[in-house]
């Protein structure tokens, strides 16, 4: 793994991927060693990625390794990533040293990969359970065809229920380790990794203003430039996702807060109208607010008085969007509405 390439998004990554299958011969590999991806990204998110990875034809390794990262992750979202397949999940703020154990994890301790009709991916029980608990599998360890060769399940001549792939441990000879001695990641490059998050620690106000300011151009050309919307709208959940992941690491939950609804309401909305561009410029006044008062930590109370100001936003838009659709329902009021240039007509079949 001398290599290390990245994506924008996890639709860029996925064509990455694919485009190391096509061009093996050019590039000398083809597929990827390790997958890291966050679980927030524009265009194509984290799961998504997994899942084309796992699931797709197209995807150039089914068994490649996938370590996901997630901010302050819910419990659903984990289990989300383990039942498409992930190895393994981290959550963020994280240090090198947490990052390094899950790598020696993937590299060390390999699960076995299993296929069966709902499922494919690394081995979802991590060791045997001794405790008396009921087994809720459905098959026995008879309906298990066990292959000890490295293959795309589709691919496979068998017709069992379940098969279990026990691979080679390419990854661990791919970086130098020794079968039945546990890895060890250099301590240089874990303080070098701890090195460059504190120093982006200690220059978060460079970076957040120059992606605020960034983020303040995309909204401005959204209010002012129709032709521009849609492009500015892309832009502003890429910054979203930016700020999202980068705000907790750097000490400001708040960002992450005000970003991640913010995304919720520029990645593929379904209408973009005043009332709805009123309400992402209320996200990201408050995000501006933050990063000029340097409001770190939950912010006290001035923090508390921005979050209830951006509630007090929502709840103003989605009334509103509740009133138009019930006002759409009445016949007589579309057609007020229609004439006062306040909807659209019906499009002719």
């Amino acid at each position: 793994m001398a290599r290390t390439v990245s994506a924008p998004n996890g639709a860029a990554a996925a064509l990455m991927l694919e485009d190391m299958k096509k061009t093996s011969h050019r590039t000398g590999f083809s597929s990827a060693d390790l997958v890291v991806t966050d679980v927030a990204m524009p265009r194509l998110s984290g799961l998504g990625l997994l899942r084309w990875l796992r699931q797709s034809r197209e995807s150039p390794n089914r068994f490649t390794p996938v370590l996901m990262l997630s901010v302050a992750a819910q419990r659903r979202q984990v289990e989300l990533a383990r039942d498409m397949g992930a190895n393994e999940f981290v959550s963020v703020p994280f240090t090198g040293r947490t990052v390094a154990a899950h790598l020696l994890s993937i590299i060390d301790r390999p699960r076995d990969f299993v296929h069966c009709d709902t499922y494919f991916g690394p081995c979802r029980r991590r060791k045997p359970i001794d405790a008396p608990v009921p087994d809720r599998r459905v098959t026995s360890e008879e309906d298990v065809k066990v292959l000890y060769l490295e293959k795309n399940p589709d691919e496979t001549p068998h017709k069992q229920p379940v098969m279990k792939f026990k691979l080679p441990n390419t990854l661990r000879s791919r970086v130098g380790g020794v079968p039945g001695r546990p890895g060890v990641i250099d301590p240089k490059l874990v303080r070098a990794a701890d090195r460059e998050i504190t120093a982006k620690l200690e220059d978060y106000s460079v970076y957040f203003e120059r992606i605020v300011a960034d983020l303040n151009e995309a909204m401005k050309r959204a209010l002012t430039d129709p032709d521009e919307l849609d492009r500015a709208y892309r832009r502003i959940s890429e910054l979203a996702v930016e700020l999202r992941s980068q705000g907790v690491v750097f000490g400001y939950p708040l960002i992450s807060t005000v970003s991640s609804s913010m995304f919720g309401y520029v990645y593929e909305p379904k209408q973009v109208d005043a009332d709805h561009m009123a309400l992402v410029k209320a996200h990201v006044d408050i995000i501006n607010n933050v990063v000029s008062e340097r409001v770190s930590g939950d912010g006290g109370d001035l923090g508390a008085s921005l979050l209830t100001e951006l509630k007090r936003a929502k709840t103003v838009f989605e009334e509103r969007r509740r009133a138009a659709e019930r006002a759409m329902a009445d016949p007589k009021a579309r057609a007020r509405a229609i004439v006062q240039g306040q909807a659209p007509a019906a499009q002719p079949r």
